[in-house]
């Protein structure tokens, strides 16, 4: 059997759900591979070691090792947080529909770095304190 080949992405989680007792699929957005799909195993367990790395709103650094339908998530390194959308809900709902908008307008495995940057540029407009109206009706 051949070896499974990693590779490291810089992502965005869009959005995540529930894959047993201990696993998460999320769906992450990268500059370079558009989105995809991969499993956090064991990241909803206490003691694991990726727990809180794998939120939303927050620019990550991957580890990851190619399966036959998701990629697993192996490491997870933050690079950027954007920690002020979690504390208001207003814009928490801003930056999910901003995300779920991303996410709905790209197709699996077809880089859009734009889109990606614009993702990024409306979360960090919401993190700076800009009125989550404008932000919203800006994409809408």
């Amino acid at each position: 059997m051949p070896a499974r080949q990693s590779t490291t992405s810089l992502a965005v989680v869009t959005s995540r759900f529930r894959l047993g007792e201990a696993d998460r699929v999320l769906t992450l957005l990268s500059a370079t591979r558009g989105k995809f799909k991969a499993i956090a195993k064991g990241v909803r367990k206490p003691t694991s070691r990726l727990g809180g790395g794998v939120e939303p709103f927050a620019e990550l650094d991957l580890a990851l090792i190619a399966g036959r339908t998701f990629d697993t998530v192996t490491q997870v390194r933050s690079v950027r947080v954007w920690l002020g959308l979690r504390g208001r809900l207003g814009s928490a709902a801003v930056a999910w529909y901003v995300a779920e908008l991303v996410e709905r307008g790209t197709s699996d495995e077809q880089p859009e770095p734009e889109l990606y940057e614009l993702l990024i540029r409306a979360w960090d407009l919401l993190e700076s304190g800009a009125p989550d109206a404008l932000v919203a009706g800006a994409l809408g």
